[in-house]
């Protein structure tokens, strides 16, 4: 098949790149960004738990930079039932227990 220099071709979802970007994002603590990316992903792989988890560990990071600790609280626990052994989540569970943003 070829292609001609004007025709438009399909975009291809790198799903590995996109994870590794939203990971990023999150170790940068850009918590907004890193939302944007994993809800994206789950757009793309609804079956995943742990990007739906990792969602939740986002707008709970948000949550808690702004202050609202219990929402924070909420959505981190929404990601534990999502996914019990995500470290992330049981880091930023600690942290708010300890009054850290």
């Amino acid at each position: 098949m070829r292609f001609s220099p004007g025709q438009k071709t399909t975009p291809v979802f790198e799903e590995r790149a996109a994870f590794q970007q939203a990971l990023a994002l999150l170790q940068a603590r850009n918590w907004a960004g890193a939302r944007q990316a994993l809800e994206t992903l789950v757009t793309m792989v609804p079956k995943s738990k742990q990007y739906r988890a990792l969602v939740c560990l986002a707008r709970g990071r948000e949550a808690q930079s702004t202050g609202r600790a219990e929402e924070a609280f909420l959505e981190y626990q929404r990601a534990l039932q999502l996914d019990p052994d995500l470290e992330l989540v049981q880091q930023a569970v600690v942290e708010l227990r300890q009054g850290r943003r």
